[in-house]
């Protein structure tokens, strides 16, 4: 991908004999959010941290900037927000305190940072409700407030929703999103949430078995996607006839009663009375599109092209 702001090359990381993350090539378009997937344990959060430095690679390459990393960590330090389990905020300070006491350890002179990094989580920098007393979504809300606090121009997000109820997933979606949109923000998160993924995402990385399988931009992806008019019927190889018949090559019979036509310019009420014409009874018929399950499924088996 063009414009990279962040790359990894052939990254690796051991932990004792086993290889956990396995010549991982990502690369993070400027002012994009890119979204790594896959399931629990397939070295999202190992390759999220050897981005950020906190834990070493064991071989490889990452660039942020254009620049190796190994050469430049500390000239990257609030130029790159992070939010990583688990959180190290006091329980019995409230939001402004946690995030004041970050100010001084980061050494701040802007007394404005804090409050508005609450104000753009919708956290009140007046409530003097404890840490311990957070619901998840606040506490998750804080964590991002932390990130975003010294305006980095890249921010590094581990499965922001994780646990989140459905209000608290809407509520980070639109967070996240406002810091792609109205401040021009490059995004990375990770996250085994396909659905979290196809609403946020521009570009994605699919991930399993420390291995990215397939990168590519989420609009490419719906573009070459195949869509599909899926019909049952109740005698397949008449149907096969009648399509060929009238000129409809590109279908796929799938299984004893359902075929799939691939074809753009024919809709379903036209393939519904072609084949009724000719007595064939059609129990469903329907328009499948583009879904990113379908396309994690196909890389996950192999059918996808890195």
């Amino acid at each position: 991908m063009n414009n990279s702001i962040v790359e990894t090359e052939n990254l690796c990381k051991k932990y004792g004999n086993k290889l956990v993350v396995k010549d991982v090539n990502m690369h993070v378009r400027r002012g994009k959010i890119y979204g790594i997937i896959g399931k629990n344990g397939a070295g999202k959060t190992s390759i999220i941290k050897m981005i950020l430095g906190l834990i070493h690679k064991t071989s490889g390459q990452v660039r942020i900037f254009g620049k190796d990393t190994d050469e430049c960590r500390q000239a990257l330090v609030g130029r790159i927000g992070y939010m990583i389990e688990p959180n190290g905020f006091y329980s019995n300070l409230s939001a402004r305190e946690n995030l004041m006491i970050y100010t001084r350890i980061q050494g701040s002179i802007n007394p404005n940072v804090v409050m508005d990094a609450l104000q753009a989580v919708n956290l009140p920098s007046d409530d003097r409700k404890k840490f311990r007393n957070f619901s998840l979504g606040m506490k998750q809300r804080l964590a991002l407030a932390l990130a975003i606090m010294n305006d980095p121009e890249i921010i590094i997000l581990d499965e922001p929703t994780n646990g989140l109820d459905p209000i608290g997933i809407s509520d980070m979606r639109r967070y996240i999103k406002k810091l792609q949109q109205e401040r021009n923000k490059t995004i990375l998160l990770s996250s085994h949430q396909l659905s979290e993924v196809e609403v946020l995402a521009d570009d994605i990385g699919i991930i399993d078995d420390g291995r990215i399988l397939a990168e590519c931009e989420i609009e490419k992806i719906k573009k070459e996607s195949k869509q599909s008019i899926k019909v049952e019927v109740d005698n397949i190889k008449k149907s096969a006839v009648v399509l060929e018949a009238k000129g409809i090559k590109n279908f796929v019979i799938q299984g004893e009663h359902q075929i799939a036509v691939y074809e753009k310019n024919i809709s379903s009420y036209d393939i519904n009375r072609m084949l009724m014409d000719r007595d064939i009874k059609v129990s469903t018929i329907f328009t499948e599109f583009f879904n990113l399950e379908r396309y994690f499924n196909n890389a996950i088996g192999g059918k996808v092209n890195p």
